[in-house]
């Protein structure tokens, strides 16, 4: 039924290590959280998540049809360059929010 529907989101952009993805366990600060993916698997990734009463990450691993979006390593690594990447631990393990692109600059004219 899902391959009738054009497949999964992992189907359609191929997760991996590097990468990052939108799921169920991401941060979730007005849906603009994401999960860096420490490993891929045949039908699953791992990432890393916080439990809020302990300091310390865990692994959890998430199903291909449990994934809401995909950013491959590329992409990621250009919000980075543009410094769009706010990382939500001193550590970056758990998760960032990815912000806005900055607009572009209109000079005024010159009178």
């Amino acid at each position: 039924m899902l391959a009738a529907d054009g497949g999964t989101v992992a189907d359609k952009t191929g997760p991996e290590k590097g990468g990052a993805i939108r799921c169920w366990t991401s941060p979730n600060f007005g849906n603009a959280g994401w999960s860096p993916i420490l490993k891929v698997n045949q039908v699953s990734v791992t990432i890393h998540r916080r439990h809020q009463f302990s300091p310390k990450p865990f692994t959890e691993t998430i199903a291909f049809d449990k994934i809401k979006a995909v950013m491959t390593k590329a992409q990621v690594d250009a919000a980075r360059a543009e410094g769009r990447v706010r990382d939500i631990s001193a550590d970056g393990q758990v998760g960032f929010i990815l912000a806005p692109p900055a607009p572009a600059v209109i000079n005024p004219p010159a009178f």
